[in-house]
């Protein structure tokens, strides 16, 4: 009997958790935030982190650093577009995409440069980056891979794009999605995508179709680009090989 109550009151408090939550304004979470040095001698980071979004859609506004440290959002890709994380999605800050500048000093490697991201619904959400060991991180993403079949991959939606959400599937050809470990090898035409929604990282794809979450009413431009296990691009005579979709949410 005690056993048959304790077991109600748990599944009572687990009820009373998730009406809490439901109501609950929009929430990110940050996961593994990481500082690497731009130059040996400088006191430039390159910082990345991946963003969780719980809740609906979002926007990222900026960062600041309470130590002082000048933080800046840069997104090569589409500088005057809206850092907008789909609902229910994550999203990756990385140097092949938007990513995070700070200036902060010399700081010794293991060491944490403490952040503030500001999101629209949100709201200041604090986290710190973790002062990456190894060697100076190089800011430059022209190198690739060539083959002979070139891959080609082209975006196609399966769902029309709606403010709920839509699917889309890659059409490719010379190439096949593989989930290996890190470190694997290069292995001509296999590998995986990276999609990008107006230049901010959504995820890795290990296959061919995926779901892009809830967005406010606005215009996106969606980018997928294929890369092989070392994650270095593909590219052909054209450039990196790539497919892109602009759409529009009413």
């Amino acid at each position: 009997m005690k056993r048959l109550f304790s077991l109600g009151l748990v599944v009572l408090a687990a009820v009373l958790v998730f009406l809490t939550l439901r109501d609950q304004p929009p929430q990110v979470a940050i996961l593994g935030g990481k500082a690497t040095a731009m130059q040996a001698d400088g006191d430039m980071y390159l910082a990345g982190l991946t963003l969780v979004n719980v809740g609906g859609p979002d926007v990222l506004l900026g960062a600041t650093s309470p130590t002082g440290a000048q933080v800046t959002l840069m997104n090569p890709a589409a500088p005057d577009a809206p850092l907008a994380i789909p609902g229910g999605s994550m999203a990756i800050l990385a140097r092949d995409g938007a990513h995070m500048m700070v200036q902060a000093g010399d700081a010794e490697p293991g060491s944490f440069i403490p952040v503030t991201l500001n999101f629209r619904e949100a709201g200041e959400v604090a986290t710190r980056l973790e002062v990456a060991q190894g060697a100076p991180m190089v800011h430059d993403m022209t190198g690739g891979v060539s083959e002979t079949p070139s891959p080609t991959v082209q975006i196609v939606p399966v769902t029309a794009p709606s403010a709920d959400g839509f699917e889309i599937t890659l059409d490719t050809t010379n190439f096949t999605f593989l989930r290996e470990e890190n470190g694997a090898p290069h292995v001509p035409g296999e590998g995986h995508g990276h999609l990008y929604l107006n230049g901010l990282k959504l995820d890795r794809l290990y296959e061919p179709t995926t779901q892009i979450g809830a967005l406010d009413p606005g215009t996106y431009t969606l980018m997928v680009s294929l890369n092989t296990h070392e994650h270095d691009p593909y590219v052909d005579d054209g450039g990196q090989v790539s497919s892109s979709l602009t759409f529009t949410i009413p």
